[in-house]
């Protein structure tokens, strides 16, 4: 199925130097959001600290990736790891919590919700 795009440069009222350099500048503005996602590789995390260390490093970057995260938590780990419960629940927290924060709040909780310490996913003390 063409894109509206192509609908148009197929009826002439877009030229096809122009449809060529919106495609190019969509698949370039893709590029970094990709890059940013496998800057950090949660594949290689062989424990669950390793893991939490690197999703926030992901989630301070991207707060988009925290769906991925939470499947990757699920694939990667079972009930039997230390920390995986309380791991899953911080993700869940953060997604719920962060939604409507602005970026300034939404570093403020991540950093509450991975101290080494424990966990207080939320903003409001």
């Amino acid at each position: 199925m063409p894109t509206l795009q192509e609908a148009l440069c197929k009826a002439g009222r877009i030229s096809k130097d122009d449809l060529q350099k919106e495609l190019q500048r969509r698949e370039s503005a893709l590029k970094p959001a990709k890059a940013k996602v496998r800057s950090y590789d949660v594949n290689g995390c062989r424990t669950v600290n390793e893991f939490k260390q690197t999703a926030k490093l992901m989630l301070l970057e991207d707060r988009e990736v925290i769906s991925y995260l939470i499947k990757k938590v699920h694939e990667k780990f079972n009930e039997s790891f230390d920390g995986f419960r309380k791991l899953v629940w911080i993700l869940y927290s953060v997604r719920e919590n962060g939604k409507d924060l602005s970026d300034a709040d939404y570093k403020i909780l991540l950093n509450r919700s991975f101290r080494r310490a424990g966990a207080s996913p939320s903003i409001g003390d």
